[in-house]
This record gives structure tokens, C-alpha cells and sequence, in this order.
């Protein structure tokens, strides 16, 4: 009998990069970095917005203060962002 094929795996649209592995990433940041909504990104040098989960944020704004994410810079392809251990965590394919 044949068997189902396997799903295709997609690429994946979140990076994790530990700084000089100091800090381990965090599932619960990486299922919210990857469930973020983005609605629109305004370049503007230093004063770059995002509109994100119905809510405009600026570089250096805390996104979620209950687990301490912070946005950190935006590509028109990707979002970064950065936790308290810096641990970064890139939201790519926008």
C-alpha cells in the first residue's frame, strides 16, 4: 500500500542568533515573533515605524513587556528584534 507523501516543509520565516552564546532562545519569543502581523513599515531613517498587531512601533520600543522583546531594526524584507539575554530573533519573507 502506498504511503502518504510528507508535507513539504517551508522555509522557515524566523532566524534566532545567540550573541557569543550568552543566552538560549526562548519558544515562547519565537512563537510570538513568528505569529506577528505586519501591516505596514514606514522608512524613515531613525524614526522608522511599523504597524504590527494593530499597534505602530518604533526601533528601540518594547514590543511585549512580559517577555522583555524589544524591536530592534527593520528591513523592508525583515524585523529584528533582541530579548534580555541578546538573544536576536529576524521575522524575514515580510
Amino acid at each position: 500500500t502506498p504511503r502518504p507523501a510528507a508535507p513539504a516543509r517551508l522555509p522557515s520565516a524566523l532566524a534566532v542568533t545567540t550573541a557569543g552564546g550568552s543566552g538560549r532562545p526562548d519558544p515562547r519569543i519565537e512563537i510570538f515573533v513568528d505569529a506577528i502581523k505586519v501591516a505596514g513599515i514606514r522608512f524613515s531613517g531613525t524614526d522608522s515605524k511599523v504597524l504590527m498587531n494593530d499597534k505602530v512601533y518604533r526601533v528601540n520600543d518594547i514590543v511585549d513587556r512580559s517577555l522583555n522583546l524589544r524591536f530592534l531594526e527593520v528591513h523592508s524584507d525583515s524585523l529584528t528584534f533582541i530579548d534580555e539575554n541578546n538573544v536576536t530573533y529576524t521575522k524575514k519573507n515580510l
